[in-house]
């Protein structure tokens, strides 16, 4: 009997073959089993432990398609910074076309706002991204000035997150 195999779950921003036919793509799975389809450009463009680990060569992989090789995988474990809420919030900064209260127009981070901006803050330490943190620190300045009232996130959570 043959087990019956479970449909990958993929990000809707984040969709394989969404970027540019001549960018390399990189399948990040984030701890909750979402996979993100990334152009590596971005990757290496934002985060200087991920640039540094694309320079190390790869050996070719074995589930290669008829359409040509499969995108490198990486696999994500950190159930804290590494959840497809909080990687997707990260991914949408490297974008950088996202105001700082973007996060409040997501569904995704509907309740979770703080969850999720604490794991963005962990995951642009743990992958060195100076430049995310500069824009999580700018979406932290935008509630810590302009946004009193957001039902998701009080001063305190804001303090304790620009302590981070």
């Amino acid at each position: 009997m043959e087990s019956e195999k479970t449909p990958e779950k993929v990000h809707a921003a984040w969709k394989e073959g969404s970027c540019h036919p001549t960018e390399k793509e990189v399948c990040l799975v984030s701890s909750d089993d979402v996979r993100f389809y990334v152009p590596d450009f971005l990757l290496r463009a934002h985060s200087r432990v991920l640039r540094d680990m694309f320079t190390v060569p790869q050996a070719p992989s074995a589930d290669s398609g008829s359409d040509g090789p499969a995108p490198p995988k990486i696999e994500l474990t950190d159930k804290l910074c590494e959840s497809s809420v909080a990687l997707s919030f990260f991914l949408s900064l490297t974008k950088e076309d996202e105001e700082p209260d973007a996060i409040s127009k997501f569904k995704e981070f509907e309740g979770k706002m703080v969850e999720t901006l604490h794991g963005a803050i962990l995951l642009a330490q743990k992958w060195d991204s100076t430049t995310i943190l500069r824009d999580l620190s700018l979406v932290l300045l935008y509630y810590s000035r302009y946004n009193y009232d957001e039902p998701g996130i009080k001063a305190l959570d804001v303090i304790i997150l620009a302590s981070k």
